[in-house]
C-alpha cells in the first residue's frame, strides 16, 4: 500500500483537509458496478422456498440442493439453467442465458434458447430471451434491506403471433453485490422462480473499524520520528484512509480493492516537541466513517552539559612565613563523603596574622599586598538539589586557632551554584559568636600530623543548571482545549450524550471544528481575535466505539487537537425477531423455511425451533452471543402449522415467538399425458474424506500423518475413477476445515443431497477418536464414543465432537444403499495412537457394540483401523498410519486377489487384516482391522491400477 504524504500547509489547508474527511461521500460516488461472484461447495442460500446448499460444481454450473429433492442449477454468470422439484425437472433452459459482467445499470442482451417445461402451455419451445439491468435500488426482503441490481428478463415464444395461446413470460431478479447473492425473484409464470432471501448464512461484512497497534496512547518518546502501525478492517466498499497530526493531514490513501479487505497501516510520522495528537480516519464505500487516535508527548532531549569533576580539590600550598614568624598549621584534605540532604558548612578558620597569610583554597582573587585579607569562603557541602547554594563567610579565629577545615568535595550537578563576592558575602549566614577578649590564652596546641602534600588541582568551575525544554515550560497563557464532558473511555447506554468544552489562551481562538467519527458536527470561525470559545452540543453516538475530536486554531495559525473516546453499549432486552414466515400466511408449497434473529445484552446461549410440537432445530453457542441468527428448513402439513422459536439467556430466561402458517395445496390441473419417465441415472460414486492433525486445543495431541493419509486416499480415488467434483476433502490444509459443523454438513447435507439410491458412497476419517463416561447408561462398556473434529473441546466432547450415535442418524439421511466407512481412529484412550483420554473417561475395556448399531441398516459397512481396545499406529518410515498405508495400496490394486481388475470391499478387508496385523507386530504393536456390516453380493470399490 502506498501512502501519499501531505505537508501541513496553511491553516486554511489544514481545515480544508479536515472538512474533506467529514464531507459526504457523494464526492467519491461512482456508477455502481459488481464483479462476477464465485462460490464454493458448502455455500448456502436460505430462501423462502428452502435452504439450498451448494453441493457440487459440474460442467461449469453451480448445483444448489435443498430437502425434498429440490435443485437449482445456475451458470457461473448466474443464469438459470435448470430447476428440479421432487426429482422432476420443472424447467430447463438450453443453452442457459448469460449476463455480462461486471454488472452495470443499462447493460442488456438478447439470445435464442430452448425452453422445456412441465407446464402444458409451454411444453418445449424455442424462445427469445431479452434481458436488461434497469435499476440499482434498495430491495427489502426478510433477510434485510440491500442495494441490488434489478435484472428484467422477457421470454417470447418464437411463434407468438401465430399462436395466440402462447404468451410472453416476464421474470425479474435482484442481485445484491454486498452479499453476492440473488435476494429476490418474481416469476410466478415459471415454477421455482418466485422466492426471497430470508436469512444469510455467510457473515455480513464486519463493521468498519480502525485498530492501532503502535504507538501506545499517552506515551512519551524521546525520538522525533516514529512509525504509526495498525490496520483498518471491515467496511462495505472501497476504503479511504487519512492520517492527521495535530489537525494537519500528513498521509492519505484510497484503497479500491475488495470490499471488506483489511488494510495494513504503516505511516512514518515526524513529531513536534510537546503534545502530539495522531488521528486515523477511515471511510468505506457506504460513507460510514470510523476513527482511532493516539496522544503522544515528544520530550526533546536537553542540550549536553559538561560533567563536573567529583574529585576533591587539594588546598593551595601556603606561602612560607617569614623568618621568626609562627608557622601556621598544615591542614590535611578532608575525606569526601556522600552528600547529605542539607548540610550547613562549618565556617572556615583564618590563620593567625602573618605578613603573608595563606590563601583561601577557593578564593578567586588574591588580595593586594598589605591589604586586610578577606574572609575565606569554604565551599558548600553538596546537597540533594538546593535551588541556590551560597557559602557562608569565613569566621575569624581566636589568637590560638584550630586547624582550618579542608574544603568539602565539589557538588555534583547542582542546579545553580552562585559563588559569593571575594570580599563581602551577598547574604552572610549567622555567624558563631566570638570568644570574649578577656578570655585567658590557652596553652599552645601541638600541630596535627602533616599529611603528604597533594598536587594542586584547580577549583572546578561553577556548575550550570540544565534549562528545561521549551515545551515543558508553557506560559500561564498557553493555548488549551478543555473537554469537561464526556470523560475519556467512558461507556454509556444512552444514544445521545452532551459534549461540552472550552477553548482559550495562546494568541487567541480563530477556528474550532468538532467531529464525531470523522463527520463534522459543529464549526465556528471568528473574524476577530477571541480570547476563548465555549462548545456545548448534543452528540448522537453510533453503536460501539465513537471518537470525538476538537480541532482548534490560534490566530497565528497554530493547530491544536483534543479527543475523547466513548463506547456506546446499547441495552437490549431479550427479544426474537422472526424474519420469515409472516404470521397467518398462506402457502401452496409444503417446503418452507423459518428465519429469525434473537438479541440480548446478556447474550443468547440457545435457540430451538419446533414445528407442530416437534423440535426440528436447535442451536447452541459455547460463549453466549449478543445476537444470534437461526434458520431451519421446514416441511409443512396440510392446514395450519405452528412454528415456535425459543431463545434462552445464560441464566435460563426465555422468550418465545409463534408463527402460524397455513398450507393450502393448489388444486390439481386437468390431467395431461405424463411425460416419459426419465432414464435411470447411471451409478455415481461419491466420497467425503476427512483428515485432522493440528487440533485447536493444546490438550489434544497432534497427529503427524493424518492429513497426509487423507490426501493419499483422495488421490487414489481420483485416479481410480471418482470425479473430483464428487469428492469433498476436509483437512487442515483445505479452505474448508474439518470442524464439527463442516463434518456434519459434509455427511448429512452434501452426501444426503447428492447421492441417489444406486450410487456408491465412501467415507474416510483419519484423526483422533475419544470416549467418555456414558451419562445415559445405555453403553455396555459405560463409554460414549466420538470422532474428534479440529475444534473439539476435550472437556466437553458431547457438544463439540461427533458422537458415533449421531453417525447413525447421519448415515440414515443418505439415500444411497451402498455406503462404506473407513475409520483410521481408535477409542481406547491409551497413549501413543490416534486416541486420547478424556478427563471424564475411566479405565475400562472398550467394546464394539456401537459399531453394530451403525450397520443395522441395509448396505452399510464400517471398516476400522483396529479393534476397540487397540491402538491405531502411525509410522515415520511409512509417512502414514499403518492402516491407511495399506488401505491406499489395496485400493490401487494390491488387494485384487482374483486379478479381475476390480477391488471389492471383501478383497480389501482381507488384504488389510493380513498386512496391517503383520506390520504392527514387526514394530512391536498389536493392531487388527475390523469390519462390521454386510453387503448383498460383491461390492466393487475401485478399478485396479496396480498389482502385487
Amino acid at each position: 500500500m502506498t501512502w501519499i504524504g501531505r505537508s501541513k500547509g496553511t491553516l486554511a489547508g489544514a481545515i480544508a483537509g479536515l472538512l474533506v474527511l467529514s464531507a459526504a461521500h457523494s464526492a467519491w460516488a461512482q456508477a455502481p458496478r459488481a464483479d462476477r461472484p464465485t462460490y464454493a461447495v458448502g455455500d448456502k442460500w436460505i430462501r423462502s422456498d428452502g435452504a439450498y446448499d451448494l453441493i457440487r460444481i459440474e460442467n461449469g454450473r453451480y448445483v444448489f440442493a435443498a430437502d425434498g429433492g429440490r435443485e437449482v442449477h445456475l451458470t457461473r454468470d448466474l443464469g438459470v439453467a435448470k430447476i428440479v422439484r421432487g426429482g422432476q425437472v420443472l424447467l430447463e433452459l438450453e443453452p442457459p442465458p448469460g449476463l455480462t459482467w461486471p454488472l452495470e445499470v443499462g447493460q442488456s442482451g438478447v439470445s435464442w434458447l430452448t425452453l422445456k417445461s412441465l407446464d402444458p402451455q409451454f411444453g418445449q419451445s424455442v424462445v427469445r430471451l431479452t434481458w436488461k439491468v434497469d435499476a440499482y435500488q434498495d430491495v427489502r426482503v426478510p433477510a434485510g434491506v440491500f442495494k441490488a441490481f434489478r435484472i428484467a428478463q422477457v421470454l417470447e415464444p418464437r411463434f407468438l403471433a401465430a399462436s395466440p395461446q402462447s404468451r410472453r413470460l416476464e421474470l425479474a431478479l435482484w442481485y445484491a453485490p454486498a452479499i453476492q447473492q440473488l435476494v429476490r425473484a418474481d416469476g410466478n409464470d415459471l415454477s421455482g422462480l418466485a422466492f426471497q432471501a430470508v436469512a444469510l448464512d455467510r457473515p455480513v461484512a464486519a463493521a468498519l473499524a480502525v485498530a492501532l497497534a503502535d504507538p501506545k496512547d499517552q506515551g512519551r518518546v524521546a525520538t522525533e520520528r516514529i512509525t504509526l502501525t495498525g490496520k483498518v478492517t471491515g467496511g462495505t466498499g472501497p476504503l479511504r484512509i487519512a492520517v492527521t497530526l495535530n489537525g494537519a493531514e500528513i498521509a492519505r490513501q484510497q484503497e479500491p480493492g475488495t470490499p471488506g479487505k483489511d488494510v495494513a497501516l504503516s505511516v512514518p510520522v515526524k513529531l513536534t516537541p510537546g503534545r502530539n495528537t495522531l488521528i486515523v480516519t477511515a471511510t468505506d464505500g457506504a460513507g460510514v466513517s470510523r476513527q482511532e487516535g493516539r496522544v503522544l508527548f515528544y520530550e526533546k532531549p536537553a542540550p549536553a552539559v559538561a560533567a563536573v569533576p567529583t574529585a576533591p580539590a587539594a588546598p593551595a600550598r601556603p606561602t612560607p612565613p617569614p623568618a621568626g614568624a609562627t608557622p601556621p598549621p598544615v591542614v590535611a584534605p578532608a575525606t569526601p563523603t556522600a552528600a547529605p540532604p542539607v548540610t550547613t558548612p562549618p565556617p572556615a578558620v583564618a590563620a593567625t596574622p602573618t605578613p603573608a597569610p595563606p590563601q583561601a583554597p577557593a578564593a578567586p582573587v588574591n588580595p593586594p599586598a598589605g591589604a586586610t585579607p578577606p574572609p575565606v569562603v569554604a565551599p558548600a557541602t553538596p546537597t540533594a538539589a538546593p535551588p541556590v547554594t551560597t557559602p557562608p563567610p569565613a569566621v575569624a579565629a581566636t589568637p590560638t586557632p584550630a586547624p582550618p577545615q579542608a574544603p568539602a568535595p565539589a557538588p555534583v550537578n547542582p542546579p545553580v551554584v552562585t559563588p559569593p563576592p571575594a570580599a563581602t558575602p551577598a547574604a552572610p549566614a549567622p555567624r558563631e559568636p566570638s570568644r570574649p577578649a578577656a578570655e585567658p590564652p590557652r596553652a599552645p596546641t601541638p600541630p596535627p600530623a602533616v599529611a603528604a602534600p597533594a598536587p594542586t588541582v584547580p577549583a572546578p568551575p561553577p556548575a550550570v543548571a540544565a534549562v528545561p525544554p521549551e515545551s515543558s515550560a508553557r506560559p500561564s497563557g498557553a493555548f488549551r482545549i478543555t473537554i469537561s464532558t464526556p470523560a475519556n473511555q467512558v461507556r454509556v447506554d444512552q444514544e445521545t450524550v452532551t459534549f461540552a468544552a472550552v477553548v482559550y489562551g495562546g494568541t487567541g481562538v480563530r477556528q474550532v471544528l468538532v467531529t464525531a467519527n470523522g463527520v463534522e458536527l459543529w464549526r465556528q470561525d471568528n473574524r476577530s481575535q477571541q480570547p476563548s470559545m465555549a462548545v456545548n452540543l448534543p452528540v448522537k453516538l453510533a453503536e460501539g466505539q465513537n471518537t470525538l475530536v476538537v480541532t482548534a486554531a490560534e490566530t497565528d495559525g497554530t493547530m491544536h487537537q483534543e479527543m475523547r473516546t466513548i463506547h456506546h453499549e446499547k441495552l437490549m432486552p431479550l427479544a426474537v425477531d422472526v424474519r420469515y414466515p409472516e404470521d397467518r400466511s398462506r402457502v401452496t408449497d409444503d417446503a418452507s423455511v423459518v428465519a429469525a434473529v434473537a438479541r440480548s445484552s446478556k447474550g443468547i446461549s440457545r435457540i430451538t425451533v419446533t414445528l407442530n410440537g416437534t423440535e426440528v432445530h436447535q442451536q447452541e453457542e459455547r460463549s453466549p452471543q449478543k445476537t444470534m441468527a437461526v434458520s431451519a428448513p421446514l416441511t409443512l402439513r396440510e392446514g395450519a402449522n405452528a412454528i415456535v422459536i425459543t431463545a434462552r439467556e445464560p441464566d435460563g430466561a426465555a422468550r418465545q415467538e409463534v408463527r402460524t402458517v397455513i398450507l393450502e395445496r393448489a388444486k390439481p390441473a386437468a390431467p395431461i399425458a405424463p411425460p416419459a419417465p426419465p432414464a435411470a441415472p447411471p451409478s455415481t460414486q461419491w466420497a467425503v474424506i476427512i483428515g485432522v492433525g493440528g487440533y485447536e486445543s493444546s490438550a489434544v495431541p497432534r497427529l503427524r500423518y493424518s492429513v497426509a493419509d487423507a490426501d493419499a486416499v483422495y488421490q487414489t480415488l481420483v485416479s481410480s475413477g471418482f470425479k473430483k467434483e464428487n469428492i469433498l476433502l476436509l483437512t487442515d490444509k483445505t479452505e474448508r476445515k474439518p470442524t464439527l459443523r463442516n463434518i456434519k454438513w459434509a455427511l448429512g447435507t452434501f452426501l444426503a443431497r447428492s447421492a441417489h439410491k444406486d450410487d456408491l458412497v465412501m467415507i474416510y476419517f483419519a484423526g483422533h477418536g475419544a470416549s467418555e463416561v456414558d451419562q445415559r447408561g445405555i453403553e455396555r462398556d459405560g463409554l460414549s464414543k466420538y470422532l474428534v473434529p479440529v475444534d473439539a473441546d476435550p472437556d466437553d466432547l458431547y457438544s463439540t465432537a461427533l458422537p458415533m450415535d449421531e453417525m447413525q442418524n447421519v448415515l440414515a439421511r443418505i439415500e444411497a444403499e451402498r455406503i462404506t466407512v473407513f475409520l483410521d481412529a481408535c477409542y481406547s484412550g491409551a497413549a501413543g495412537g490416534r486416541t486420547f483420554a478424556s478427563t471424564k473417561t475411566r479405565a475400562v475395556t472398550v467394546d464394539d457394540i456401537f459399531l453394530d448399531r451403525l450397520t443395522r441398516s441395509k448396505g452399510r459397512a464400517i471398516v476400522t483401523a483396529s479393534r476397540p481396545s487397540e491402538l491405531s499406529i502411525e509410522l515415520a518410515e511409512l509417512g502414514h498410519g499403518i492402516f491407511t498405508y495399506y488401505l491406499v495400496r489395496g485400493l490401487e490394486g494390491y488387494a485384487d486377489n482374483n486379478r479381475d481388475g476390480i477391488v471389492s470391499l471383501q478383497e480389501l478387508y482381507e488384504y488389510l487384516a493380513q498386512e496391517v496385523s503383520r506390520k504392527s507386530r514387526q514394530v512391536g504393536g498389536n493392531q487388527h482391522p475390523m469390519m462390521k456390516g454386510e453387503m448383498e453380493g460383491v461390492l466393487p470399490l475401485t478399478r485396479a491400477g496396480k498389482r502385487n
